[in-house]
């Protein structure tokens, strides 16, 4: 049995061999790295536009962050600032349109996604219980207004 392993590896091998140049290997490699980056760098701006659609407004000044409603923030926000499992973005605090807004540091690499949430029915009414979400997003230079 180990010869006939050796055989077949050694047979697979040297076709190989035989069929595959260094220069083919290495323009191969060079084609994925290349390709690998320009997908990389397309998608990435992609997903940096995403999260910029959900900015109503933009704040940019010595303070930033998030003000939540009634000053609490929601337990279980998911990524993007988007509100936990059995609420619903909430268009009665300011933010008719999205429900959210963004806030960033004058000279940071950083800005806030900033989403008000409701466990209510109507999304236009101010709860009690509502609360907010927010995350931190690296700046790519698409978003800054």
């Amino acid at each position: 049995m180990k010869n006939f392993l050796d055989d077949i590896s050694r047979i697979t091998s040297i076709k190989l061999a035989r069929t595959t140049t260094r220069r083919k290997a290495l323009s191969k490699i060079v084609g994925s790295v290349v390709g690998g980056v320009v997908g990389l760098t397309f998608f990435a701006d992609k997903a940096f536009a995403a999260a910029c659609d959900k900015c109503q407004n933009w704040y940019v000044g010595s303070w930033c962050g998030c003000s939540p409603p009634n000053g609490d923030y929601c337990s279980g926000c998911g990524s993007s600032a988007s509100c936990p499992s059995g609420y619903k973005l909430s268009k009665a605090w300011g933010y008719a349109s999205t429900g959210c807004w963004c806030s960033s540091c004058s000279g940071s690499s950083n800005y806030y996604v900033c989403c008000d949430c409701t466990k209510g029915s109507n999304t236009s009414k101010r709860y009690s219980s509502d609360c907010g979400c927010k995350s931190s997003v690296a700046q790519s230079g698409y978003c800054v207004q």
